[in-house]
């Protein structure tokens, strides 16, 4: 996961929205919430925050129960854990608990032969947005940063970081192997004009993988716009910067390719 230090500017903002993000928090029940912003602006207890997470863990050591707020299923899900250890490396001061023990059973025992892992039936079951109720391996794939995080947490073994090493190494979408409803994925028969957005603190998508995309389209680098915001993932579509700042850039090629 990357670090980042707020700018002046950033954490002046910040810090008149956790009063009313509090005030949200409990108005709506939502304990993991208040626990969270309690620790990181109050000075609260890493343990309240890992007694709030457990109430998200299944007994299989997963995480799912909405944990995941599009997944409505309460199964455990590979996005759910993605989130859980991404609040336990949050903790700075994060005290030793047998949440973490049980989630790296899952983990093991729910990791696909690909390198992957994949929705379970019960979680096709319940509610799903498109993105996921459509998600075909290895469109949407979770596993690098399920297994970046489960090492940074101690809890990767060797084999579970080999068959992810394998998946990427393979990399079927670039490499031409991909198939989608029985036609070959060609990523060379791109040619239009490309503006492509990154986050610098993206870890799902981060910056250099955004821009391969120009490496293997057939766009000539001229019409090739590359920009980097200081977001992360969510902050490319929901941040202040990026809303203001960079999708006014990215969109300027748009319009002058259309009038």
């Amino acid at each position: 996961m990357t670090h980042f230090q707020l700018s002046s500017e950033q954490t002046e903002r910040a810090s008149a929205l956790v009063t009313p993000a509090l005030s949200f928090v409990l108005e709506h029940t939502f304990g993991l919430g208040t626990a969270l912003v309690q620790y990181h602006w109050h000075d609260g207890a890493a343990q309240d925050v890992i007694d709030e997470l457990g109430t998200y863990q299944n007994e299989d050591g997963g995480f799912g129960r909405n944990l995941e707020v599009d997944i409505k299923s309460s199964a455990s899900n590979p996005f759910a854990a993605r989130l859980a250890m991404g609040i336990l490396l949050s903790l700075r001061d994060r005290p030793s608990s047998p949440l973490i023990a049980e989630l790296e059973i899952w983990l093991r025992d729910n990791q696909h032969a690909d390198g992957d892992w994949h929705f379970s039936d019960d979680v096709y079951k319940g509610e799903l947005p498109p993105w996921f109720a459509a998600w075909s391996f290895p469109g949407l794939n979770p596993a690098c940063c399920i297994a970046g995080l489960a090492n940074r947490l101690g809890i990767a073994s060797p084999d579970m970081l080999d068959r992810v090493e394998r998946l990427f190494a393979e990399n079927a979408l670039i490499g031409g192997t991909l198939m989608i409803e029985g036609e070959p994925v060609d990523v060379s028969r791109i040619s239009c004009p490309l503006v492509l957005l990154s986050g610098a603190t993206d870890h799902i998508t981060p910056p250099a993988q955004v821009f391969a995309l120009a490496d293997a389209a057939s766009t000539p680098p001229e019409q090739v716009t590359r920009l980097t915001t200081t977001g992360g993932h969510l902050g490319l579509f929901m941040g202040h910067e990026a809303l203001e700042h960079f999708w006014p850039l990215a969109l300027q090629p748009v319009l002058a390719a259309s009038v």
